[in-house]
């Protein structure tokens, strides 16, 4: 096979491992159609079959044979999906082995919703050219826009449960309602109540959990004030920066080359875990994706 895959992210063991059957063929012909794409292959990209033929060193028949069963499909660095060698089960036939195209392009309502799969390579192919067409400028603002308002809402949402969980509710209202009682019979227009919470067993567990919904709660009002900056970090490293105040899209080929002001708080998310929010910095979310605070 002429196609170079980037196998760095794979083990010494793992680069050895052969390609499914059908695999090779159909990434040679999406190679040849497009010779802007290039590839990669990962841990999500291996898996075993079982082979009733193998001869283990101790003369047993049957074992597991290890493949890569699916190679990942970029261009500029944006990752377009997948080629696949999948197996298939079909009722009266049993299983077959049939080429798969992965994409955000592909919309199914049954079965794999991203994936399409064929037993006919042309098919295969043709799919893949309509497919593997990287993001327009108005496409990628709004995948990169509606990832990191999903992972901030998801914050939000996450961190709000958090301190719920913390107390509970019923008993707070009660303390409120009782203290509002005997308020009202005073003649009083506000109610004073103790600083700790009746129901809280663990303080410091609480007072941590509110900390974080409050880091979350601010960075998400920003995010919906059109404040910072929405980023996108591509496989091969390069970063997609969405300012939120000027509606303007920039690609970078590294961290240092984005404004100082931004590279001087995204370099600390390496030392962050993901969903580590800090108000004054922002917040490394999934896949990737990243809000970093004005």
């Amino acid at each position: 096979m002429h196609v170079t895959v980037n196998k760095s992210a794979l083990n010494a063991e793992q680069r050895g491992y052969p390609y499914r059957p059908k695999l090779e063929e159909l990434l040679e012909a999406v190679s040849n159609s497009n010779p802007l794409l290039s590839f990669v292959c990962d841990a999500d990209c291996l898996t075993k079959d079982w082979d009733k033929e193998l001869v283990k060193e101790n003369g047993e028949k049957g074992g597991y044979t290890h493949y890569v069963y699916r190679v990942k499909v970029l261009q500029d660095g944006e990752e377009l999906g997948s080629v696949r060698a999948d197996t298939r089960y079909r009722r009266n036939i049993g299983s077959e082995l049939v080429y798969g195209i992965e994409s955000f392009r592909i919309n199914k309502e049954r079965g794999h919703s991203n994936t399409t799969f064929t037993k006919d390579l042309k098919v295969a192919l043709r799919t893949a050219k309509k497919a593997f067409v990287a993001r327009a400028s108005t496409e990628l603002y709004a995948h990169i826009y509606g990832n990191v308002k999903h992972g901030l809402t998801n914050l939000f949402s996450n961190t709000s449960n958090a301190v719920r969980w913390s107390l509970d509710t019923n008993t707070e209202a009660m303390e409120y309602a009782q203290a509002a009682y005997h308020a009202h019979k005073q003649g009083k227009t506000t109610v004073e109540m103790p600083v700790k919470l009746k129901s809280v067993k663990d303080y410091d567990e609480y007072m941590d959990r509110c900390d974080k919904r409050e880091s979350a709660d601010i960075l998400f009002t920003a995010f919906n004030n059109k404040q910072g900056y929405a980023i996108k970090v591509m496989e091969d490293g390069k970063l997609i920066c969405l300012n939120l105040e000027s509606n303007t899209l920039n690609k970078y080929e590294t961290v240092e080359a984005m404004p100082t002001d931004i590279t001087n708080k995204f370099v600390i998310f390496k030392v962050l875990a993901e969903q580590e929010a800090h108000a004054h910095l922002g917040v490394k979310l999934e896949n990737n994706f990243f809000y970093v605070a004005q």
